[in-house]
């Protein structure tokens, strides 16, 4: 729910996910979004304990993320998680796959603007066994009902270099639309590249999933 700006996460049994779902007391704890194959919960501080600190270090993980430039120490982790949790413009959450309960990877919307509806989305699958099984598009999905339907943003940016086809090809089929690029806006692995910045508004999305 959200209160004066604040958004604010509750477990699954005190407030209805966009995927209706039976299992309060069971497996999925404390979802929160329900997928078909993976659900969203709230990251939670034992979850620094886990492989995130691993997945933030792994420069095949970080390639495309302004993170992967200097090494993430615990404190770093910890102070981040702070200031998400802090924050009346970020949520965050834990990917996790319904079949094994594994902890995949991270999901947030984040720079939340209240007045003009606005945010940007991040997504970090650090889990590499996890990657090319379609989870991707699956919790970009999953924001975006959550953004759009919840709390009533009217549109979601998002930004990659021209070199993630793999993120290019998972936002055009997310309905996401290009809106501009940044010329030799990254440096990655000895090399400027450019910056393409994305756009999903509610209207488009409501309309790509109309009949769904």
């Amino acid at each position: 729910m959200v209160l004066m700006g604040v958004v604010q996460i509750s477990t699954y049994c005190e407030l209805k996910t966009i995927k209706t779902n039976n299992n309060c007391g069971g497996k999925m704890k404390r979802a929160f979004l329900i997928g078909k194959n993976v659900y969203l919960r709230p990251l939670e501080r034992e979850d620094l304990k886990g492989p995130y600190s691993e997945w933030i270090n792994d420069l095949e993980v970080t390639r495309y993320m302004e993170a992967g430039a200097f090494p993430v120490t615990n404190d770093d982790l910890e102070t981040y998680f702070e200031q998400n949790l802090s924050s009346r413009n970020s949520v965050i959450f834990a990917i996790i796959v319904k079949k094994s309960e594994k902890h995949i990877g991270n999901a947030r919307i984040y720079n939340i603007s209240w007045v003009n509806r606005t945010a940007v989305r991040g997504i970090m699958i650090g889990d590499k066994s996890a990657w090319n099984e379609g989870y991707g598009l699956e919790v970009i999905n999953l924001l975006s009902e959550y953004a759009f339907k919840r709390l009533n943003l009217n549109k979601l940016n998002s930004g990659t270099s021209a070199d993630n086809i793999g993120i290019i090809k998972v936002n055009e089929r997310a309905g996401y639309k290009q809106e501009g690029i940044l010329r030799e806006e990254y440096y990655i692995e000895g090399k400027y590249c450019d910056f393409i910045r994305w756009g999903l508004l509610k209207s488009d999305y409501l309309s790509l999933n109309e009949f769904k």
